[in-house]
């Protein structure tokens, strides 16, 4: 009977052990989607040409004024 005790409580660790790893990586997954999610709302940002108005001083060619030495 002991030796079946001892099988239940072993199994029982594992089972506690393995249960904590789940949640912790179960925690992992949540923040990485949650990087990903940013990730995708500042590239889509950056391809609509919206970040922070990096655009905004850049000018076409045809506007472009030649510099002074041509």
């Amino acid at each position: 009977m002991k030796d079946i005790e001892k099988r239940l409580t072993e199994l029982e660790i594992r089972f506690t052990y393995q249960d904590h790893l789940i949640e912790e990586l179960n925690e992992v997954i949540i923040r990485q989607q949650k990087e990903i999610t940013q990730l995708r709302s500042l590239w889509q940002k950056l391809e609509e040409g919206k970040f922070g108005g990096i655009d905004q001083g850049i000018k076409s060619l045809s506007e472009e004024v030649p510099p002074p030495h041509y």
